[in-house]
């Protein structure tokens, strides 16, 4: 029941951040201001701005992906959005960070709105809105998605995660794709100095999101696992209850008893 009722607060608190996310971004288009206040997982005191190009404004998103809702039933197969730490991953996380030199790295899985951290170095929150993730924009790259300098990128120079805590001016992120071809997310590094990544060290970070994808394959097949296992032990358990059944049943209409105790 306890964990039925933390599931529920979490669905709940999550909903309450979108409906904050949704009702920042129709008071932004009504006043046709920049800076709208936000508030929502984990992050304090964020700003919602746009920059604009050509006369429109923009702002620093993925376009929708034309598979979007069969890559989030594929993320959810893997049963791991929203569970605890493990070893596994955060090892693959700490040589991310110390390959590519960098003091923030982490596993970032893209959820319909959001982006949950498996694992992280150098950051305290579990999850970002994906309207701000740089990860939400490097699951649609095929190979190392790389942002030398954000405030020379017109995509990020305004996102809250660069004129904000955690102040960022390097980005790179190797994506997850599964044996189906989904991005799920990414392991990624972060700086807050502009700098670059060279080939072997990409060539490393690509490396490690194949040993994260194999991380998962091999948490969900245990998973499956096991409850192949419950339930064969528990048809076991019946058939050996049919057979009593069947054995009591034989002696009565047999005539027989037991031996006493």
């Amino acid at each position: 029941m306890a964990d039925c009722n933390a599931a529920m607060e979490h669905k709940s608190a999550r909903h309450e951040t979108f409906l904050r996310l949704q009702e920042g971004r129709r008071s932004f288009a009504s006043s046709g201001q920049k800076g709208v206040g936000y508030q929502g997982a984990g992050l304090q005191n964020l700003s919602l701005t746009t920059h604009r190009r050509h006369g429109e404004s923009v702002m620093a998103t993925s376009m929708p992906i034309k598979t979007e809702a069969a890559r989030i039933a594929a993320l959810q197969r893997y049963a791991i959005l929203d569970t605890e730490p493990e070893q596994a991953f955060d090892d693959l996380v700490l040589l991310a960070s110390f390959i590519c030199n960098t003091p923030m790295a982490m596993i970032s899985l893209v959820d319909e709105d959001r982006q949950w951290f498996k694992s992280k170095i150098g950051i305290s929150v579990p999850e970002t809105p994906r309207e701000i993730a740089f990860c939400a924009t490097a699951i649609r790259q095929p190979d190392v998605f790389v942002v030398p300098d954000t405030l020379n990128d017109e995509r990020f120079r305004n996102n809250p995660l660069v004129t904000s805590e955690p102040k960022i001016r390097f980005y790179a992120g190797a994506p997850l794709i599964n044996e189906e071809g989904y991005a799920l997310g990414t392991i990624c590094v972060i700086d807050r100095t502009p700098r670059q990544l060279d080939s072997s060290q990409q060539a490393a970070l690509k490396a490690l999101s194949r040993q994260v994808l194999a991380q998962m394959e091999f948490r969900r097949n245990l998973i499956l696992l096991k409850e192949a296992l419950i339930d064969r032990t528990k048809e076991e358990h019946e058939r050996q209850q049919e057979l009593l059944k069947l054995q009591q049943t034989l002696l009565r209409v047999l005539g027989l008893r037991g031996p006493k105790p």
